[in-house]
């Protein structure tokens, strides 16, 4: 029932304004805010809306679709950031004989990946946590993954390096990231 072009308007205008105080100044306190609550709906329609009219989105789903063709028959995967879902519909249809794990932060995206899985009849079962710690790894995760998504999530941690760091010792030996 809401208006999603003004919606989606009103997130891009504070989008700008992050970056033009993040470019008159560039450094980690200017880089984004973290004291603002983005409405969770405003988000997801940014999001969604991103993959049609950002190229660069579009070209970042064509590439996820090619790096989950292109993993093994079965194994265990993670996915950062469940967010709209969109990228969990993805994996749960290429991926189909795997075991699917998805971690966010915010509560209301493991029931709108829900939604959305079911939306379009996908009844793979998908573990739901909300977190994956990054700062240091979990001693109990170490090489549970055959795979891990972070589709647009570093940009979105404090030490991205650290992050990356963690991953690499939740991945099997041969695992392999789409970050």
């Amino acid at each position: 029932g809401r208006d999603l072009v003004p919606m989606s308007a009103s997130r891009l205008l504070v989008l700008e304004k992050l970056q033009l105080r993040f470019d008159s100044s560039p450094g980690t306190d200017t880089i984004g805010d973290s004291s603002v609550r983005v409405d969770r709906d405003n988000y997801n329609v940014a999001l969604l809306m991103s993959i049609v009219l950002s190229n660069h989105r579009f070209e970042i789903m064509q590439w996820l679709k090619l790096f989950l063709k292109g993993l093994q028959s079965r194994g265990r995967v993670a996915i950062l950031g469940t967010g709209t879902g969109y990228e969990l519909k993805l994996v749960a249809e290429i991926l189909s004989e795997w075991s699917i794990e998805s971690y966010d932060i915010d509560p209301s995206s493991e029931r709108e990946a829900r939604d959305l899985l079911g939306y379009f009849d996908i009844g793979h079962s998908v573990q739901y946590g909300r977190e994956l710690l990054l700062g240091r790894p979990d001693p109990g995760l170490r090489q549970r993954y055959h795979a891990i998504v972070a589709c647009e999530v570093l940009e979105h941690l404090r030490d991205p390096a650290r992050a990356l760091q963690s991953l690499c010792e939740y991945l099997v030996p041969a695992g392999r990231m789409f970050v």
